[in-house]
């Protein structure tokens, strides 16, 4: 018998709406409590962060996906390193670090929106939910183009 490739992932939570992101991926979990806005920004973006003396943006996941919600409060951010560039992450809530087999992936549904299924990987079944498997590299690679252009409002450009 192979042995199943087995990851850990967080589970991260915006209102209602579940995530799983490697842990691998994840330099950081941190409280997001004071940003610095950003003039004439897109609206998916919260502000600029110092983390330890590196300026790090903030992207609001709830917005980028097209979350309709509310209240956005943001609570935490997950900061990943890509291409020796930091960025936050922002989300609602952190749950636990569970271990997901790569055989109880699932498809994602037909019915989860469009713009959903460029960064994701497919869905995990938790007790009483789904959390969307987020490939965190494939959701900051959506929002640059590779000629530098910002795609940052991802809703829009699958509508």
């Amino acid at each position: 018998m192979i042995p199943e490739n087995n990851s850990q992932h967080l589970i991260l939570n915006i209102d209602t709406h579940y995530f799983a992101v490697k842990v691998e991926n994840i330099e950081d979990v941190i409280k997001t409590d004071s940003k610095t806005p950003v003039p004439l920004s897109k609206n998916n973006i919260n502000g600029l962060l110092n983390l330890r003396g590196y300026i790090v943006t903030e992207i609001n996941v709830s917005k980028t996906l097209g979350i309709d919600r509310e209240q956005d409060d943001g609570g935490f951010a997950v900061v990943i390193n890509r291409n020796d560039e930091l960025y936050s992450l922002a989300f609602d809530g952190i749950g636990d670090v569970i271990e997901i087999g790569f055989s109880q992936i699932e498809p994602l549904p037909e019915t989860v929106q469009k713009n959903w299924h460029k960064v994701a990987k497919g869905v995990y079944r938790l007790d009483n939910k789904l959390a969307v498997i987020l490939d965190l590299d494939l959701f900051v690679e959506s929002l640059i183009d590779k000629s530098g252009k910002d795609n940052s409002d991802l809703e829009s450009q699958y509508a």
